[in-house]
């Protein structure tokens, strides 16, 4: 429906890599200064005047904005990150440095991952070349830090489950992607955000 609606030059995607957290109402505390990044682009590839304006108004302001061959590229680097630290410190409360550290649940960080990019590989999107934020890689850097799907759960906020974690999972079973192990953990998050009704299946 939306892409009858609107055309394709008036639609752009951007993916955002930075470690945030909201102290109090208005007030946002941005822990990677300097290494935050916003990658802006149109569905149809093209760079268009207003997508090369809106990257110029980011770098100007201290966030970094490279081009992209294809934003899907971005989006699954993005989404490969977070069906990682997303659930794992979700379900078990920590943070991402203590998911990656933790040699049980380093390995299934890494294995989500992969899981990720398989099912972008099956799309037709190369992960590896998503642009890299000011620091390198695509992760923060700041490991003691709570995922913002943590962060909504522990403050009672409506959680982005759909978005995030099914979403993907769905993409995967219509490319016929096997996903064992996010097949586990996904309905864990969910049942955990359903059971605080900050999530409606």
């Amino acid at each position: 429906m939306l892409r009858r609606s609107i055309p394709a030059d008036r639609l752009a995607g951007g993916v955002v890599y930075s470690a945030n957290e909201v102290i109090e109402p208005g007030v946002v505390e941005n822990h990677v200064p300097g290494n935050n990044m916003l990658v802006v682009g149109r569905p149809d590839k093209i760079d268009s005047p207003r997508v090369l304006q809106l990257r110029k108004a980011l770098e100007h302001a201290d966030i970094s904005s490279p081009p992209v061959e294809d934003i899907r590229q971005a989006i699954w680097s993005k989404l490969a990150q977070n069906l990682g630290t997303s659930t794992l410190c979700t379900l078990t409360g920590l943070m991402v440095g203590d998911v990656r550290a933790a040699p049980g649940l380093k390995s299934i960080f890494l294995r989500a991952g992969e899981e990720a990019r398989a099912i972008a590989a099956a799309l037709g999107v190369d992960v590896s070349r998503a642009p890299a934020r000011p620091g390198g890689g695509h992760s923060s850097g700041a490991v003691a830090h709570k995922p913002s799907m943590l962060q909504d759960h522990e403050r009672n906020r409506p959680m982005e489950v759909a978005s995030q974690l099914t979403a993907p999972l769905a993409f995967a079973r219509a490319a016929k992607v096997d996903t064992p192990l996010l097949d586990v953990i996904v309905p864990l998050v969910a049942a955990k955000a359903a059971a605080k009704g900050l999530f409606t299946h």
